[in-house]
């Protein structure tokens, strides 16, 4: 459980009701939960996600103070916690994303931005956010296809290939991608039980 809190507290903050109020609030909950009968397997999905429910009701950053740690940096030099940061912010903040995002990279060089929307749309192909944020972050990604190269580099494709690049990271004409960073993400995807399957 503290391995827990200390990823929820390091993308969200620390939570205002403090982490002893925390605790007792999912063991009181799972409590309840055992009285169900339930197996063991689905009380602990049951305790993490309530969890991971009390803290996106906390006050986050807002995007624009996050980006600054994600865009413009080559993939290794971002921290993992503030990409989680920036994955949370993409896909459950209440306003719409793309505009703080189109001015971020309109701020970059070229490379910088083909990086910047890479990871946009990489993340956009979650089905933990809404219908209509899926729809905000595709238009989003598609807007600046023009990154994209006309032709795939033969040397990206082998990589692709050999599963040493990602294939949207390949589609941008980049020879690196963020598959280190997306496990970060993975704890704060909140229908991540129930809805497994990837949007393309």
């Amino acid at each position: 459980m503290e391995q827990l809190l200390d990823q929820l507290e390091q993308a969200y903050g620390k939570h205002p009701a403090g982490r002893e109020a925390l605790r007792q609030f999912a063991l009181d909950n799972m409590v309840d939960a055992q009285a169900s009968g339930q197996p063991r397997e689905w009380l602990i999905r049951e305790y993490v996600d309530e969890l991971r429910r009390l803290f996106l009701t906390t006050p986050r950053a807002p995007l624009a103070a996050i980006l600054p740690d994600v865009f413009g940096h080559s993939f290794n030099q971002i921290e993992g916690g503030r990409f989680a940061a920036f994955a949370v912010s993409l896909w459950y903040d209440r306003d719409d994303p793309t505009p703080t995002l189109q001015a971020a990279v309109l701020s970059l060089a070229e490379v910088e931005r083909r990086q910047a929307v890479y990871l946009v749309d990489s993340l956009r192909r979650n089905a933990c956010m809404s219908d209509e944020r899926y729809e905000q972050l595709t238009a989003f990604a598609l807007g600046w296809s023009e990154l994209k190269p006309a032709e795939i580099d033969p040397a990206l494709r082998q990589l692709a290939e050999r599963y040493q690049l990602s294939q949207v990271a390949m589609e941008w004409g980049l020879c690196d991608d963020a598959s280190h960073l997306l496990q970060y993400s993975l704890p704060y995807q909140k229908r991540i039980f129930s809805e497994p399957a990837r949007r393309q």
